[in-house]
């Protein structure tokens, strides 16, 4: 039960982070490729959702219903030896390469550095914003699920009520994603904690389901109604239905990526931009194969990366864990 649950977590987060990368790729060279913008306008309103979902299942799977007995000490310097140093070296080295290559000023530069810390979305390494707010999530969930003594229903009533008053909370220290994420976060630790009654719901209705996000994403495509909220929330159940009828058709190749999301989601931007730099400059034409490419290697460069290279330099095994 165990093995299978993770090979199906695993393979839909390796599919969650194969929409963040086909996301990633919308540079301005590729703004005229219109079936790509409109795919990738519908992807945008559910992808992070489920993400989020998926790493507050995660979360609940790495404290394993020991919350309460937790050494948070432990854990915190866990966390921060896990987060921190490849926020700051992946930050650091997309700043300083803006910086090069657009010439920006030292005080754009200074402007660029202070806001990954603070204004971690608003700065020019802001896709690492989702690093940062998972870090946050790490490090806060725990002492949460001990204050409320494991009771999840509390987490989403919050996580609702985060949902209400998100418009007015300030963008410091990522504060308005936390909060707007809350809630995916929370019913992901409430479906770990529930799992085979949802796995029943999932066998039940399914394809219930898969048919409404269906019609809710046609409709939104044609007139521009439905939020993130609405569409994340439906993209749950409909994506892990969908993990879990095909599992045995899925490619182990997903898998793998869903394992590696964590280190394709730091690096995956910086391949893609550097390359379509050398597109740029090379004179090669942005189409449908050069777009192709870059999703391919934007997907996969991080994984033999991190296999051939970072886990067999110490140095960098200890800045990228």
């Amino acid at each position: 039960m165990a093995k299978q649950r993770l090979i199906e977590i695993d393979k839909l987060t390796g599919l969650c982070i194969t929409l963040v990368v086909f996301g990633h790729l919308l540079l301005p060279q590729f703004e005229h490729l219109y079936y790509y913008a409109l795919i990738r306008n519908v992807i945008y309103k559910f992808h992070m959702p489920l993400f989020m979902f998926l790493s507050g299942f995660l979360i609940a799977l790495s404290l394993k219903g020991k919350a309460q007995e937790l050494d948070y000490t432990k854990y915190i310097k866990s966390k921060i030896t896990k987060f921190l140093p490849p926020y700051i070296l992946f930050s650091t080295v997309f700043i300083l390469v803006e910086f090069l290559v657009k010439h920006k000023t030292m005080n754009d530069l200074q402007s660029d550095f202070l806001k990954a810390y603070i204004l971690p979305a608003k700065s020019s390494a802001g896709f690492l914003w989702y690093i940062y707010v998972l870090f946050m999530f790490y490090l806060i969930m725990p002492f949460v699920l001990k204050v409320v003594k494991d009771n999840i229903i509390i987490l989403i009533i919050l996580g609702i009520v985060f949902q209400i008053i998100n418009p007015y909370v300030t963008e410091v220290f990522c504060l308005r994603l936390f909060t707007y994420y809350f809630l995916f976060v929370s019913l992901g630790i409430f479906t770990f904690q529930y799992f085979e009654k949802f796995q029943v719901l999932i066998d039940k209705a399914g394809w219930i389901f898969l048919l409404i996000f269906i019609i809710l994403v046609f409709v939104d495509m044609k007139y521009y109604l439905l939020s993130k909220l609405i569409l994340g929330l439906f993209s749950i159940p409909t994506f892990y239905f969908l993990a879990r009828k095909f599992n045995d058709y899925l490619p182990k190749t997903l898998a793998t990526l869903g394992v590696n999301s964590f280190y394709i989601y730091l690096m995956n931007t910086l391949f893609i931009g550097g390359l379509s730099l050398i597109m740029t400059i090379l004179k090669i034409p942005f189409n449908y194969f050069s777009l192709l490419i870059l999703f391919v290697i934007g997907l996969y460069l991080p994984v033999l990366i991190k296999k051939y290279i970072i886990d067999k330099v110490s140095f960098l095994k200890l800045l990228i864990p």
